[in-house]
C-alpha cells in the first residue's frame, strides 16, 4: 500500500496539534507570572522631620524589588546599606516592599520608582512618585509693635517678615 505523503500529513496533523498546544500552553504557564504591581507610589507632601512612606505592593511575589531615588538605585535588601534613614517595609509574603523615610530631609526631595526584576520576564516599573519636603517658617514678626497705633490721614509704616520656609510662606495683614 503506497500512502500519499499529503495525505499522511494529514493524519499525522491533529497528533502534532494536540502535542504542540500542550507545549506552548505549558511554556506560557512558565513564563507568564501575570506579574503587576497591586500598590504604586503617588505623589506625596511631607513636612521637615515627619515620616513619609511611599508604598509599593507587588503581587506576586517573585523577583527583586529595589527602589532607586532620581533614578540612583537604593538596593534590594529591606535595610538598605548606607541609607540609615530608608528602609522597606511591610511583608515579604504579601509583597509588600514600601519605602519608609525617617526623618525626612530636604534631600530627600526628589523623585522615586519602585522596580521589579522578575526571575521570569522583564522588568517591572512603577510610576514615578515625587516626594516634595515643606518646610515650615519661622513665627512672623511685626515691627515696630505688634500693635500700632494710627491717625487717620497720616501714613504709617507697618513691617511683617516671617523667615525661612519651603515654600516661601505667605503674609497678609489685616486691619481691625
Amino acid at each position: 500500500m503506497k500512502i500519499n505523503f499529503t495525505h499522511k500529513l494529514k493524519i499525522l496533523h491533529p497528533f502534532f496539534y494536540v502535542v504542540a498546544l500542550c507545549f506552548l500552553s505549558t511554556k506560557a504557564e512558565e513564563d507568564n507570572t501575570d506579574l503587576r504591581f497591586a500598590t504604586q507610589p503617588t505623589h506625596q507632601t511631607a513636612v521637615l522631620g515627619s515620616t513619609v512612606v511611599l508604598p509599593c505592593r507587588v503581587i506576586p511575589r517573585d523577583g527583586t524589588v529595589q527602589w532607586t531615588r532620581d533614578g540612583f538605585g537604593l538596593g534590594t535588601i529591606r535595610r538598605l546599606d548606607g541609607f540609615d534613614r530608608y528602609s522597606m517595609i511591610g511583608s515579604n509574603e504579601e509583597g509588600d516592599f514600601s519605602l519608609k523615610i525617617s526623618p525626612v530631609t530636604l534631600e530627600d526631595d526628589s523623585e522615586y520608582q519602585c522596580q521589579v526584576s522578575s526571575k521570569k520576564g522583564p522588568k517591572l516599573r512603577s510610576r514615578v512618585a515625587r516626594l516634595t519636603v515643606f518646610v515650615p517658617p519661622e513665627s512672623p514678626s511685626i515691627s515696630p509693635s505688634p500693635e500700632v497705633s494710627a491717625t487717620a490721614g497720616v501714613n504709617v509704616t507697618i513691617k511683617c517678615e516671617s523667615i525661612g520656609g519651603r515654600p516661601a510662606p505667605e503674609l497678609s495683614l489685616r486691619f481691625l
